[in-house]
């Protein structure tokens, strides 16, 4: 049975950023790599190099150590940071995991989107570095 996503935690840098988050997906992705031989019956395939990424929506805020005093500096000098993300605001347990990626960069940001007369967003993508770090799922 599904559970809906109504209050998921999401720290950017230190940073809580939760009430202004709107839509979060942790992806996690591994190249198909096909191992298929001679002779075979069909395909054979093990499971690649990973590609983990995290994207979130926001509600765009100015503000001091808000949205984009968070976003911009990490965007603009490249610097590593980490992301968690839990599917409720509550600690971490085995009821509510935290997805954690130490070694992240912001690689899309959107400062400014939107239309007249409607909430102002902000759509980005954080990678997470795979040479020294995966994310990981921690339960405590």
């Amino acid at each position: 049975m599904g559970k809906l996503l109504v209050n998921a935690q999401v720290i950017i840098n230190s940073v809580d950023l939760t009430d202004h988050c709107y839509s979060v997906v942790v992806n996690g992705q591994a190249a198909d790599e096909e191992t298929t031989a001679m002779g075979a019956a069909g395909k054979s395939r093990v499971p690649g190099l990973k590609d983990e990424s995290f994207e979130i929506e926001l509600r765009q805020d100015f503000a001091a150590g808000k949205v984009d005093a968070t976003l911009q500096p990490l965007y603009a000098n490249g610097t590593s940071f980490v992301v968690e993300v839990r599917p409720t605001i509550a600690a971490r347990s085995v009821t509510n995991p935290a997805y954690v990626g130490n070694a992240c960069y912001l690689i899309d940001y959107d400062p400014i989107s939107g239309q007249v007369a409607k909430v102002m967003n902000s759509k980005i993508k954080i990678v997470v570095d795979g040479q020294t770090s995966a994310i990981q799922r921690l339960t405590s």
